[in-house]
């Protein structure tokens, strides 16, 4: 019996070495291809102990369009990172696009490392990398440019409310001074095995939105519920607020288009600040999120109503600065409520457009990245 176990084992247990062979060659390669290119860079020091500057400067790595199609306009990223970061007005910054500048490896890898080399940056802004993601720079790259070259590097994670986010960074987790995390207040992640990791390199924001867009021109508002997100996938569980928002005449105007059919961000903000009722859903793939959405609405001028969750009352409280629901019938009553009394509602609005323009704006979002930045140069990483 014992060595009929033993061989109903047997392929397994071979698999499992072939894989951890694969994985060894694999980053060996990584190591040859890329050390040879780089070795006569990797004498490069820290860019501050070569260059003066006035103001910091930051290689900010993120996706240039949209979507696929260039025509869609630029990436969100650019709403979410560059624009904020400009208005403060605190640094210099370039920025490497992961699909206008990496065209695969080795070459993608080879054209990062030598933007770094002549940027020289006083840290690396890494945004939506995966470690798995052929049309990414390699682990290998990561560890150079981060061990090598002592250049810090702060990750930015947009989506970290599913279950296999902790396992996706486990490759470039040693690698990585700061990991800027803006739709996970409560770090659900970090919990059981995950417990183990220094916390404070985790930092919980929020979505830091373009300050010159976002605004509240006062316009008529003339649309009384929006719903401008999608229905799609894990979404799917919005359908029956919908349904029963449709089946009950409750005015709504929606766009459930996919993500790539969605209207233009500036058309997006202008029926957002045109809305006296902004809707949201906070479920994610497995657990609820903080949705840019919610400060998207505020900032705007309208009311959010979201379901209730622990991830907003982070930061928001409800019935106060924005109002929850329970149920579809719930959310039905509630926004026939607040469409009936209109003081209430604009004041319920106000007052969650206010605690987001004053503690949750771009100047607090990257003052607490960068604080977080220097206060990790001086813990073993």
């Amino acid at each position: 019996m014992a060595t009929a176990s033993i061989r109903a084992h047997v392929p397994e247990r071979i698999k499992i070495v072939k894989r951890r062979v694969v994985r060894i060659a694999k980053r060996t390669a990584d190591k040859v291809v890329l050390g040879g290119v780089a070795r006569p860079w990797l004498s490069v020091g820290h860019p501050s102990a070569v260059t003066q500057r006035s103001r910091p400067h930051y290689l900010i790595v993120r996706y240039g369009n949209y979507g696929p199609d260039p025509s869609y306009g630029d990436s969100s990223e650019a709403v979410l990172l560059e624009r904020p970061l400009a208005a403060t007005g605190r640094c210099t910054y370039e920025q490497f696009f992961w699909d206008r500048d990496f065209h695969g490896f080795p070459r993608g890898d080879w054209a990062l490392l030598d933007r770094c080399s002549r940027a020289r940056p006083d840290a690396i802004l890494l945004s939506s990398y995966d470690p798995t993601n052929p049309a990414q720079a390699r682990v290998e790259t990561i560890r150079i440019l981060r061990q090598s070259w002592n250049i810090p590097i702060v990750a930015f994670w947009w989506d970290t409310c599913w279950n296999g986010f902790w396992p996706s960074i486990q490759p470039i987790l040693r690698f990585v001074d700061v990991h800027v995390v803006g739709d996970n207040p409560l770090l659900t992640f970090v919990e059981g095995p995950a417990g183990r990791v220094d916390r404070r390199r985790f930092v919980a924001l929020w979505s830091s939105f373009d300050p010159e867009l976002y605004v509240n021109p006062h316009r008529p508002r003339d649309i009384d519920v929006s719903f401008l997100g999608q229905v799609a996938g894990y979404r799917s569980e919005r359908l029956p607020y919908l349904e029963h928002l449709q089946a009950e005449n409750v005015p709504l105007f929606t766009s459930l288009l996919n993500r790539a059919d969605q209207p233009p961000l500036a058309k997006y903000v202008e029926f957002l600040q045109r809305s006296k009722i902004g809707l949201n859903f906070s479920h994610s793939a497995d657990s609820h999120q903080l949705k840019g959405r919610v400060f998207e609405t505020m900032l705007c001028g309208a009311l959010l109503m979201e379901n209730e969750n622990p991830q907003t009352r982070c930061y928001f409280a409800p019935m106060k600065d924005f109002v929850t629901f329970t149920t579809p019938a719930d959310l039905a009553d509630k926004i026939r409520y607040y469409l009936a009394h209109d003081e209430e509602r604009a004041e319920i609005a106000a007052r969650g457009e206010g605690r987001t323009r004053a503690l949750y704006n771009h100047e607090i979002y990257w003052t607490r990245i960068f604080d977080a930045l220097e206060a990790s140069q001086t813990w073993p990483l």
